[in-house]
């Protein structure tokens, strides 16, 4: 009840209701290991983190839509340049955070290779959504 409350009144309702959504890896991580542990933690934060952008990207991309539904996207209540910027630092920190499984010792360099790859290629892209 809460929650839907708070995602359909406050422009950090991606950030609010984040926490449900990245809450699997650690469900799983869980019913595995039968404990919670920093490996399940860490899976759950790398998408609580990616939560944000991907979703403002795409509250960007449908700012008509949110709006004539009355949801109030941070696109919408602080500007698209606003949401912008926010994507771009919390790619910063979704780079920094997604090199722990390799930093903790839960994965090996093969990992490291492709989250290298992803995070370039996901912040050029964020980088360059800047000038659009």
């Amino acid at each position: 009840m809460l929650h839907a409350l708070f995602k359909t009144h406050y422009a950090q309702n991606i950030v609010i209701g984040g926490i449900a959504g990245a809450a699997p890896p650690l469900l799983g991580w869980t019913a595995v290991t039968d404990s919670i542990g920093a490996p399940g933690l860490i899976l759950m934060l790398i998408v609580y983190v990616w939560t944000p952008p991907h979703f403002w990207a795409l509250a960007i991309h449908r700012l008509e839509d949110y709006a004539k539904a009355n949801i109030p996207m941070l696109p919408h209540t602080h500007g698209v340049p606003y949401t912008k910027l926010n994507i771009v630092l919390y790619t910063i920190l979704l780079t920094c955070i997604s090199t722990l499984p390799y930093i903790v010792w839960m994965s090996g360099l093969l990992y490291l290779s492709g989250i290298t790859v992803a995070n370039i290629i996901f912040s050029l892209v964020c980088l360059t959504s800047l000038f659009y």
